[in-house]
């Protein structure tokens, strides 16, 4: 199919039920340039990006191509302006099949997320900072998987140990039995908030915890481990990913499903077993791909929200090294966030405070494992304090 790449182009109707997207986007989310610049740059750039992305090509267009509608996937139309003239492309061709949505700045959107996500634009004006290189959307099998991966790690972990009372070093008031009770008690009650579907509440106590608590004897205390992790992926792979739950985060852009459930799982559980390995003094770095999905997660699910930042405004950048950015803006708004990148021979309105280190520095940093000189960071560091203090809930 063709991309048209036109600030005035707009979608009329339409667009993609989630079915649908899934189809078309096999779990990548992506974002061009700004429109009105140079065509060439956009399929450079998407080119790069996607040549991992199933094939299905489509042909970046310039800006007024012609005026014709372009079939779409189903349920999706096109329209572009009456202003016809050459495609600057020179022929780039680009393996993908992609929906896009213009904003009213003229950056083309991607609808292949869950929800809309032309709220992280930057109204107002055309931005210089555009979504980063490529998101690869993980699936929910894929977050099934990685939640099994790092519960295998952490039970391996559990399994070296030369004691069950050895001191966490990064939660020094607990042993590595009560890591392992307090993680395998959160994913029950995970499991049991799943199980119950759409509710104002969590589920009583009694639905995830028998007062039981994990046994003590190693062996019995894996199987109590093993046993948490089946009860989650269980009522997981039972309710499929768009089932409505409970959440705590209602104010954020995450939706309120067991899929979501499942994402927030998996740095979670991540972190917790690089705690269990740094208590046998071997600690791993996270997984990259878990990593980076892990920090997207942390930002859309646990930093945005629209509760009032109760400091002066700020903007707070990440940078992975393995290539992708966030960017959060801290106002009386709340906390928005965006993925973005530097747009070619522009600079991008500058941070407050940034930070910058692989995706696994990145999430340890956040759950407080790693300090911020083990990154690189530049301006601000009050604003890491700040946000490590602040508590929307309250």
């Amino acid at each position: 199919m063709e991309l048209i790449a036109n600030p005035d182009a707009y979608l009329d109707g339409g667009g993609l039920d989630q079915s649908e997207v899934g189809k078309f986007l096999d779990g990548v989310e992506v974002c061009t340039l700004p429109a009105a610049r140079d065509l060439v740059a956009v399929a450079g750039v998407l080119g790069d990006v996607l040549r991992d992305v199933p094939d299905g090509a489509f042909r970046v267009l310039g800006a007024g191509h012609d005026a014709a509608r372009r079939p779409g996937p189903p349920g999706c139309t096109r329209c572009v302006t009456s202003t016809p003239r050459r495609c600057s492309t020179r022929g780039e061709s680009i393996n993908a099949d992609v929906a896009f949505r213009a904003s009213t700045e003229g950056t083309y959107q991607c609808r292949g997320g869950r929800r809309d996500r032309s709220r992280n634009s930057l109204s107002g004006r055309r931005s210089a900072v555009v979504e980063s290189r490529v998101h690869r959307i993980l699936t929910f099998p894929d977050h099934l998987r990685l939640i099994n991966e790092r519960s295998t790690a952490f039970r391996a972990a559990v399994a070296a140990a030369p004691r069950l009372d050895m001191q966490v070093p990064t939660h020094p008031e607990r042993t590595l039995f009560d890591l392992v009770q307090h993680v395998g008690m959160a994913r029950r009650k995970s499991a049991a908030i799943v199980a119950a579907g759409p509710a104002d509440a969590p589920p009583e106590k009694s639905a995830w915890d028998d007062g039981m608590g994990a046994p003590r004897e190693r062996e019995a205390l894996l199987a109590w481990w093993t046993e948490s992790i089946e009860h989650l992926t269980s009522a997981l792979r039972e309710a499929g990913p768009d089932r409505s739950c409970w959440t705590w985060w209602d104010d954020s852009p995450s939706p309120q499903t067991s899929g979501a459930w499942a994402r927030r799982q998996v740095p979670e559980i991540a972190v917790y077993t690089y705690d269990a390995q740094l208590t046998l003094g071997a600690p791993q770095p996270l997984p990259d791909e878990g990593a980076l999905d892990g920090f997207d997660d942390c930002q859309f699910t646990v930093c945005a929200t629209t509760v009032a930042w109760p400091h002066d405004p700020a903007i707070v950048d990440y940078h992975a090294t393995e290539g992708h950015s966030w960017r959060l803006r801290l106002s009386r708004d709340g906390a928005q966030v965006a993925r973005f990148m530097p747009a070619a021979g522009e600079d991008p309105e500058t941070a407050d405070v940034s930070a910058r280190g692989t995706a696994s520095d990145l999430v340890l940093f956040f759950y407080g494992r790693i300090p911020l000189e083990s990154l690189e960071f530049e301006g601000d560091r009050r604003i890491f304090d700040q946000l490590a203090a602040w508590d929307p809930s309250v």
